[in-house]
């Protein structure tokens, strides 16, 4: 496989897994007991994936 195709499949990974985090913490802090806190965490967590792929896409692109 080339390059380009295993930085966007790491890159696909890694949102699926932010995502899912996302949604994890989010149903943590209204059903559960983490409260405010843990939705504010997904949502950080979430926005760092979101950039932290796009850099890795930016990777792929240069090489």
């Amino acid at each position: 496989m080339g390059v380009e195709i295993v930085v966007k499949l790491i890159s696909m990974v890694l949102r699926l897994c932010g995502i899912a985090f996302f949604l994890y913490a989010a149903f943590q802090g209204v059903f559960g007991i983490g409260g405010s806190t843990s939705v504010f965490t997904g949502v950080g967590v979430l926005v760092l994936v979101i950039l932290g792929t796009h850099v890795i896409d930016k990777f792929g692109q240069i090489r």
